[in-house]
């Protein structure tokens, strides 16, 4: 079982733990089926992150989602607040999709609310100051618009037969020291920035849609007519998904304590089979290194992103355009990438709008061991080689060289996987070598039982690798990441 210690802002929130009286919490009972066994009781540590229960309604046709969300959020800034603001993730430009508020409410009392950050952000004023510690109820109703997109890369919408849905609900923003976050992401980076959370939905879909979603179905019952609702759980989670295909197919195989599913479309059952196989062994490795994921399923979804993914919690899309026998190799590495997320942005969170590097960065050399421990370390020197090493050689020689350390604002488009990907693994590679094998892994499992469900910093994850070796790294660093 991992020993979160280190949580103890969420510890201290706990309604219960080992030796309490205090009567079991029925919403954190049910989210168990949600986590594998040995990691349960980090419920425990998790009694006072944001909740979110969701009854929602599919319409595959018209390409909606509606429903009624109610939030309970425990104010741990530290400050009072007058305010809560939710993210409208679908807004973005990129997603192409489209998510308002029909109605907000705490307790009897309708809240208004104001639209911000390009539609993407909605301030809700609350009645009354919310205390430090003090616990909030927002009761909201919400509708979603995807669109039908002729696109090779669709991240929210539809397109060849595929239904994507990510960051579909209200989310909480994240608070920081100067406020609320409200950054709209830019296009070439990732979008969402979310603290952990817990959510149970309730979804109702048609029958014969196969739907893919962040979490465990604990339950799917006959609605009206040909509808069904699946009750979901979602474990710690950073977001929750909503994917659909009506000949989607599924494989699904066991990795140490964690249930693998592959959803594919038919013409694709072999690539299909051969991600399911990649991400059991993905899984296995990561779990040894670096400590249990701790939810009890994960889902590789083909999704039409062409011939990228995208991370999610418990989940990860794979583009269509990898599932050919041809590009087996692409998607066996794009595989292996997207479950290290799993520890690299869901379990331990970072910034990805304004340190990118540090979990993409991280994510992408954790690759490595993978190829390694597989193929042995000649593969592994040949994945460093071609993926990494012979890009950032191209920008030096092109005058295009930057340090990794920068926001992704900062970074033009072309550029940028070069930059935070390639040259972000470069990096932790010569943090590796400064420190030794032994060293490397033992601070990347402690980065792991600190962070863990939290969002740490740069300087928390420099802080482990330090203490770790006995070494100090302020040079690597501000060679690498600042540049200096």
């Amino acid at each position: 079982m991992i020993l979160f210690v280190a949580l103890c802002g969420l510890a201290l929130l706990a309604s219960c733990g080992p030796g309490s009286d205090t009567p079991p919490d029925p919403f954190l009972e049910r989210q168990r089926a949600a986590l594998v066994p040995s990691c349960q009781d980090d419920l425990n540590l998790l009694a006072g992150a944001p909740r979110y229960v969701v009854t929602a309604t599919l319409d595959a046709t018209e390409l909606t989602l509606t429903g009624r969300q109610s939030i309970r959020y425990v104010n741990r800034t530290g400050r009072s607040l007058r305010d809560v603001v939710l993210r409208l993730y679908p807004n973005l430009p990129q997603y192409v999709g489209g998510l308002g508020l029909d109605e907000v409410w705490v307790g009897k009392q309708e809240l208004a609310w104001e639209y911000e950050a390009d539609d993407t952000a909605a301030r809700l004023v609350l009645p009354d100051p919310l205390a430090p510690r003090e616990t909030v109820r927002i009761d909201l109703a919400f509708h979603t618009q995807a669109r039908a997109i002729d696109q090779e890369y669709v991240l929210y919408g539809q397109a060849r037969g595929l239904l994507s849905l990510p960051s579909t609900l209200p989310l909480l923003a994240v608070h920081g020291p100067d406020g609320w976050r409200v950054d709209v992401a830019e296009p070439h980076g990732d979008a969402t920035l979310t603290d952990i959370a817990l959510f149970e939905v309730r979804l109702t879909a048609p029958e014969a849609l196969p739907v893919v979603t962040t979490g465990t179905v604990l339950t799917t019952t006959r609605a009206a007519g040909t509808q069904v609702t699946h009750h979901i759980v979602s474990g710690p989670a950073r977001d929750f998904c909503i994917f659909a295909g009506l000949k989607l197919q599924v494989a699904h195989t066991q990795a140490d304590e964690t249930m693998v599913y592959s959803y594919y479309q038919p013409d694709d059952a072999d690539g299909g089979r051969a991600a399911l196989w990649q991400a059991a062994a993905a899984l296995r490795i990561y779990d040894r290194l670096f400590g249990p994921s701790p939810l009890a399923e994960f889902k590789i979804v083909e999704a039409p992103l062409g011939v990228r993914g995208m991370e999610y919690p418990g989940l990860s899309l794979i583009g269509d355009g990898l599932y050919a026998p041809a590009r087996r190799e692409e998607i066996e590495f794009l595989v292996a990438h997207e479950v290290g997320h799993q520890w690299w942005y869901n379990l331990v969170g970072s910034d990805p709008l304004l340190h990118p590097w540090q979990d993409e960065g991280l994510t992408e050399y954790s690759t490595t061991f993978y190829y390694r421990l597989l193929y042995g370390q000649a593969r592994a020197d040949e994945l460093k080689r071609v993926r990494w090493t012979i890009p950032v050689e191209s920008l030096v020689k092109r005058g295009r060289d930057a340090p990794i350390g920068q926001p992704v604002a900062e970074y033009p488009a072309t550029d940028y996987e070069a930059i935070v990907y390639a040259k972000g693994a470069l990096f932790f590679d010569a943090v590796r070598q400064a420190i030794g094998d032994e060293a490397y892994f033992d601070a990347l499992r402690t980065y792991c039982q600190d962070y863990a469900y939290h969002i740490a910093g740069p300087a928390d994850l420099m802080r482990v690798f330090e203490e770790a070796s006995g070494s100090a790294l302020d040079d690597l660093y501000q060679e690498w990441v600042l540049g200096e």
